[in-house]
């Protein structure tokens, strides 16, 4: 499970859930069905001690905004908010996150309590375009200075309305925006990716998580990619962490060079 934030969804997990939630529900699905269905696909998850709670505070909530939030659910909850459940976890990342972890969970279930007055109405969503191909290399401006190379390894779409990039970052910064050559080595990245040290960074992130720093990437050319596509591990982010996972690490450690 990939977490950026202690907030209910910020990790792989709880994302893709509120993602096909929506899809479902835009589709005109009921919340019955989608319930059944989301407890179909993640079954590994619903009963696990670690992942389960994500589960469940994750469907409470798209429940909840969609104006019919189950009983058992809402006990489900309770109980995560009571005995501490899913906390454990939070304890990797320090005592401050694990308070505000628990903090935010206190706070999903005192809302939901309620009714929602404002349900979610049922939306006709546009598939985000796609503006980039496999191969293509993309020059990636950084908020404080810099640029990045990434490398679109793949586009998928794994619902009618949440196309996504697999994005490759490469161990590269400048204060001049790369060329076309500067890619050719696919020297990849590796380091921290959320919780995981010594992983090379490559990333999964919807379009539309983009699209607010679409001005900030430019397309340089197109390579081949041959057989040196390193392993997608299934990491998720969206596009601010990913800058920030940039900025924090590669801009760090060749700027200190």
């Amino acid at each position: 499970m990939g977490t950026w934030s202690e907030s209910i969804f910020g990790d792989d997990l709880a994302a893709d859930i509120k993602m096909d939630f929506l899809d479902a529900y835009d589709e005109g699905k009921s919340l019955a069905q989608i319930r059944s269905a989301l407890e179909k696909k993640y079954a590994y998850s619903v009963d696990d001690e670690d992942n389960g709670p994500v589960f469940w505070l994750a469907l409470a909530k798209m429940q909840w905004d969609c104006g019919d939030l189950d009983a058992d659910v809402l006990a489900r909850v309770k109980e995560i908010v009571e005995k501490g459940r899913g906390l454990d976890v939070w304890a990797e990342a320090g005592p401050k996150a694990q308070v505000k972890r628990r903090k935010i969970v206190e706070g999903l279930y005192a809302q939901i309590k309620s009714s929602n007055p404002k349900p979610r109405a049922r939306r006709k969503r546009r598939l985000p375009k796609v503006e980039f191909e496999k191969g293509d290399c993309l020059s990636l401006a950084l908020p404080s200075g810099g640029y990045a190379a990434v490398i679109v390894l793949a586009t998928f779409t794994l619902s009618k309305v949440a196309p996504r990039y697999l994005l490759g970052v490469l161990d590269w910064f400048s204060l001049e925006k790369p060329k076309l050559e500067d890619f050719v080595d696919q020297k990849w990245f590796v380091g921290r990716v959320h919780s995981w040290d010594n992983e090379t960074l490559v990333v999964t992130s919807y379009v539309s998580w983009l699209l607010k720093y679409k001005s900030r990437f430019e397309r340089v050319g197109r390579i081949e990619l041959g057989g040196r596509i390193p392993e997608d591990k299934g990491f998720c982010v969206v596009g601010k962490v990913l800058i920030q996972t940039i900025e924090e690490q590669i801009k760090t450690k060749h700027t200190r060079r």
